[in-house]
């Protein structure tokens, strides 16, 4: 069946309309009527030259039906319609470039041969289209090639997930090797309901599934990316799998996503550096290491992320919100934005479990959290203080927070319960002992927050020093055996108790 007209809204508005759009409705224009033969084996490409020419005249769309050859490099300047076996197959070094809208069943393949097929201004593609499906071999060159800027790019649900068999790309060092690098891309939207995408066993090991590199006004919506991490893989700290890498993104929308499989030890779904303006929002990790390992954000909202921590079998998860200075990646920031450091983070409505640091932060400002359920994270203190939500000061290299300590953090209605296991364990805990020079953590707000049966320390600081401005509400509720301190003596000489 072919696509439907639609009309989608991100960033720039984009018209999309799919059908006959001629001035002579239902005729239709064929390259054999130019001479085409369809066999594969002829080179049609000089009578498909000349029946685009005369669709474009005459704004009929170019409708292909049997297997057409093409032994030359062109720009086809027309809009083309693909009947039921229809497929162009350009010669080895070949590129056909399509300029105008092409129309054809989502799960099709169009395009195939040895050659390349590039849809420059088309506003809707399928990965199909480029052979992408549950049955071929290596789905990430479809991907590819399906990117682009001012279209809806559409992964068609199949009976099983598309593999990515190849890494072609390492564009950052820093950055495991990923499958499908969309760069500098504008103004799209993937749509991927009922769809999942995962690596192939000639990758399983070490990847990043998909790099969003300098790509503005997008929005993904409604994939799920399996995890193949192993047990194995907890260490070393170098074996960081992810299935989403951003590098300078803007106005970017993370919406409907799940991550299903083995996303444990430290598989990380999302990790990166400078994002701004951007959204994440109805995320599901049931089995995770690390649900972000970010850097340098800018006015970043995540909402309704449900996250539960493993090690890559059983066991616990390593943290779920990961925010550092990341020093590896200055002076890669290509967004336009000067950022000096996380701002702004919003972080809603979630609800996270069974991690040792359900969230670890160490640089940035200006933090909110609000409506979050922080639950049965069995923190026992790999990172001192032991904190289930700790903020902390790094003093050491790469990572350093020396002259990038976090300030203003506010926790606004949020539960924290059955959190910690033995004794010195904070939920919420501010480390500052490594600060060595004049920095500070400053400017902590914790209100109408619920505290309940936490080991063994609900709030509390490692330090006086190198502290300041701590206000813990007297609208905060504090209940359970298990939790035998409220507020650390720390904690209370900050606030001058």
């Amino acid at each position: 069946m072919f696509s439907r007209p639609i009309f989608i809204s991100f960033g720039l508005a984009l018209g999309i309309v799919c059908g006959d759009t001629s001035e002579y409705p239902g005729k239709r224009i064929y390259p054999e009527d130019y001479g085409a033969v369809g066999d594969g084996v002829s080179d049609d490409g000089p009578p498909i030259a000349a029946a685009c020419s005369a669709a474009a005249t005459t704004r009929i769309p170019l409708s292909f039906r049997q297997k057409y050859r093409l032994a030359g490099s062109t720009s086809l300047r027309c809009d083309t319609a693909y009947l039921a076996g229809a497929i162009l197959v350009p010669d080895q070094n070949i590129t056909v470039t399509l300029i105008g809208a092409v129309t054809a069943p989502d799960n099709q393949r169009i395009f195939g041969g040895n050659g390349s097929v590039s849809v420059s201004t088309a506003p809707y593609v399928s990965v199909a289209w480029w052979g992408a499906s549950a049955s071929a071999p290596d789905s990430a060159p479809a991907f590819q090639a399906a990117g682009g800027s001012n279209r809806v790019i559409s992964i068609p649900p199949q009976s099983d997930c598309y593999l990515f068999n190849s890494t072609p790309n390492q564009p950052y060092p820093t950055l495991n090797p990923t499958s499908v690098w969309w760069k500098a891309f504008s103004n799209f939207k993937v749509e991927g309901h009922g769809a999942c995408v995962k690596e192939g066993n000639a990758v399983a090991h070490l990847y990043n599934m998909i790099l969003f590199d300098r790509d503005r006004n997008f929005v993904i919506d409604g994939l799920q990316f399996l995890g193949t991490q192993e047990a194995a893989w907890v260490t070393p700290m170098t074996m960081e799998n992810s299935a989403i890498s951003m590098m300078s993104v803007v106005n970017a929308t993370f919406r409907n996503l799940r991550f299903p499989g083995n996303w444990g030890g430290i598989g990380g779904p999302f990790v990166g550096d400078y994002i701004v303006d951007s959204v994440f929002e109805d995320l599901n990790m049931p089995s995770v290491g690390l649900c972000f390992d970010v850097a340098f954000l800018l006015h970043v909202r995540i909402n309704k992320l449900s996250a539960i921590g493993s090690d890559g079998s059983t066991g616990k998860g390593m943290k779920c919100f990961s925010v550092l200075y990341d020093d590896r990646n200055l002076g890669q920031n290509k967004t336009g934005y000067k950022i000096t450091d996380a701002s702004g983070v919003r972080f809603t409505n979630s609800d996270i479990s069974n991690f040792e640091n359900a969230l670890i932060i160490s640089s940035g400002k200006n933090y909110y959290f609000s409506g979050n359920s922080w639950h049965d994270n069995p923190t026992v203190g790999l990172i001192k203080p032991a904190a289930s939500l700790l903020f902390y000061y790094f003093n050491g290299k790469p990572y350093s927070s020396a002259g990038h300590p976090v300030q203003h953090v506010t926790i606004d209605g949020d539960v924290f319960s059955n959190n910690g296991k033995g004794s010195g364990v904070f939920t919420v805990g501010i480390g500052a002992t490594g600060i060595t020079n004049a920095d500070t953590i400053h400017g902590f707000t914790i209100i109408h927050s619920v505290f309940e049966n936490n080991a063994d320390t609900a709030i509390g600081a490692d330090t006086t020093r190198h502290v300041s401005n701590i206000a813990v509400a007297s609208s905060n509720r504090f209940l359970g055996s298990r939790q035998t301190t409220p507020v650390n003596t720390n904690i209370r000489a900050l606030m001058g108790h």
